[in-house]
Parts: structure tokens; sequence; C-alpha cells
């Protein structure tokens, strides 16, 4: 395995671990644009992005981000209002990509 696909598989695990082991940040799926608020994003952003691509979307083809920390300094620029609508956008956006490929997901997290 390449560095960079075990560095892209230890990011998407703690995404994972971000969205439903984190005390109210990720599980209430609301974060603000602090630092560690963003940080998480970055992390759950990347999760959405995975669990889409397991459901059978290209991320690659569909222009996701899988870097948790360009996420996580997007999220910085962002207003806190803005950043409390993150998550929906976020996974309306990546549920719309998939979708021009013909792949139908379903994100829960």
């Amino acid at each position: 395995m390449t560095r960079a696909r075990r560095g892209v598989r230890l990011a998407m695990a703690a995404g994972l671990a971000a969205a439903t082991l984190l005390p109210g940040a990720a599980r209430a799926q609301s974060f603000g644009n602090d630092e560690q608020s963003c940080v998480y994003y970055g992390y759950w952003a990347v999760s959405v992005i995975y669990l889409a691509a397991s459901q059978g979307c290209d991320w690659k083809r569909a222009n996701e981000w899988i870097d948790p920390m360009r996420h996580a300094k997007w999220c910085m620029g962002q207003s806190a209002q803005s950043m409390s609508k993150a998550p929906q956008v976020h996974r309306n956006g990546v549920t719309a990509r998939c979708a021009k490929q013909g792949a139908s997901v379903k994100i829960n997290i």
C-alpha cells in the first residue's frame, strides 16, 4: 500500500470516528469556524466522501477534496452562521455530484 493510500485510509477512519464518536460537534453535525471544530469538520467531510465512494460514487470524477486539512482551511474562512449549515450543504453537494455520475447515494452521517 502506498503512503498516499495509507494516509487516505487513516483520514477516512479518523473521519468516521469523528462523525460517530465525538461528543457534540460531529454527532449533532453542527460545526463552528474555530480551529478545533474545523479540524473535526475536515475529517467528517472526507468521511462523507468515502461513504459515497463505498456506494459507487467515483470521488475523482466528482472532483471531491479528500484532504481533511483542505476542508478545515476552507472552514476557518467561513462565518459561524455558514458553518452551522455546512454539513447539510456538503451532504447535498456530494449527493448531487454523485447523481451526475448515475450513482444513487444515501448519506446519513
